[in-house]
């Protein structure tokens, strides 16, 4: 219920900061939430910052995604424009195309960090 109440939220301004703790969810919960995120953010046009660890869910629901550089005092280390035109489905190659590019990026990052505790 508190992710719905969050998700409400999002239409009350232009920029919105979505904190919605979505893992607390089972997956099919987890899936509606994202859709009525995603309907949100096409009916109200409002900017909204998603945060979160889950690369499949970036793509889901982004536009564009940054990926952090590993590291207490890490940067962006790359910002990727998703352009699936709307179609936002999971077995699409498009969609697995950009979850790839992601996967890669974080996967470099943890190999530097794994070096740097070695």
């Amino acid at each position: 219920m508190q992710g719905r109440v969050a998700a409400g939220r999002l239409v009350a301004g232009k920029v919105a900061n979505a904190t919605i703790s979505v893992y607390r969810v089972n997956a099919q919960t987890r899936a509606l939430m994202q859709e009525e995120l995603a309907s949100i953010w096409r009916t109200t046009s409002t900017t909204v910052l998603f945060i979160t660890h889950d690369i499949d869910e970036a793509v889901t629901l982004g536009t564009r995604i940054g990926v952090m550089r590993a590291g207490p005092r890490s940067d962006v280390k790359g910002v990727l424009d998703v352009e699936l035109n709307g179609a936002r489905d999971r077995t699409d190659d498009v969609f697995l195309r950009y979850y790839k590019q992601v996967h890669e990026m974080i996967r470099d990052e943890v190999a530097k960090s794994m070096a740097r505790r070695s």
